[in-house]
């Protein structure tokens, strides 16, 4: 059997989306410390940029999702599926600047070296614009998954199923929750300037690419129920980022210093099993015994 489908499924409407259309903005007060690693503290005050505009044909974020499967009965009462999964992001919206930007060298206090950043134009103020992001933008997410299921539905006193998944998922747009904020910096979602795109394209941060599940059962002697559960998913992706909040040159920027998705967190892998049986009495009363092993 083949079997396919293709649906487009939009991200909710937030209102908080429209709390910078206020002229009066906000404050923000926070500590700095300077120069770095000294006992030398500076309070300042950081103005949080009020969005000049917003294109009222903005459009909401979507996901274009298509699947297709081909099943297969084995044997009696084994099924096995393959399936494959694609999404594909799109209008996807956030702040870009009306501002200009000026390139600065700035010291990279993890790895040593110099990399270069980006600080607003002497004399400019930061001005934002609220829009869908288009092509030239660089904004983009693709995912392709891949599975296979065995079934073995319960007959003969035993029942299992089994999966493998295989998922990539990359882009410059995050899939996680941020980036669906529509990209205020003080809601950490998406925000379009040159320090943003620095090594930006690459592994998505909730990108498992293996995933291996495992259930059987077993009703033995005595009715004695047998199980079996076990789980492996392999590490997220991650890569360090970098805040700077230089002082002198009037420079504040978090961005990523390293290839995106270059590094991966452990996996996780865990075994569950469990004994089961029921003693039924007289007059239907019941007792469940249960002895577990993770």
């Amino acid at each position: 059997m083949i079997r396919m489908s293709y649906g487009r499924y939009y991200s909710a409407v937030r209102t908080m989306l429209f709390s910078q259309l206020n002229p009066a903005g906000s404050n923000i007060y926070y500590a700095m410390e300077y120069p770095y690693h000294s006992e030398n503290w500076i309070v300042r005050s950081v103005s949080v940029p009020t969005v000049s505009a917003w294109d009222p044909e903005t459009k909401n974020t979507y996901n274009d999702i298509f699947s297709a499967s081909l099943e297969r009965q084995l044997f009696k009462d084994a099924l096995l599926s393959v399936n494959y999964i694609k999404k594909i992001g799109g209008d996807f919206f956030g702040n870009v600047p009306l501002h200009n930007y000026v390139p600065v060298s700035v010291l990279d206090y993890w790895s040593g070296e110099y990399v270069t950043l980006y600080k607003v134009a002497s004399g400019e103020s930061e001005e934002w614009y609220f829009r869908n992001f288009t092509d030239e933008d660089g904004l983009k997410f693709n995912y392709d998954a891949f599975q296979i299921i065995f079934t073995k539905r319960y007959s003969n006193r035993w029942m299992l199923r089994f999966s493998y998944h295989y998922e990539n998922s990359r882009g410059t747009a995050d899939n996680s929750y941020n980036n669906y904020l529509g990209g205020f910096p003080h809601l950490g979602g998406i925000q379009v300037d040159p320090n943003t795109k620095i090594n930006w394209e690459g592994h998505l941060t909730y990108t498992r690419p293996h995933q291996v599940r495992l259930l059987a059962s077993y009703e033995g002697p005595w009715e004695i129920l047998g199980s079996l559960y076990m789980t492996y998913m392999s590490g997220l992706p991650w890569q360090r980022r970098h805040s700077v909040s230089d002082y002198i040159q009037n420079v504040y920027a978090d961005f990523i210093a390293e290839e995106r998705g270059s590094r991966v967190a452990p996996g996780f892998f865990q075994v569950d099993l469990t004994l089961q049986k029921a003693i039924i009495f007289k007059g239907g009363s019941k007792l469940d015994l249960s002895v577990y092993a993770a």
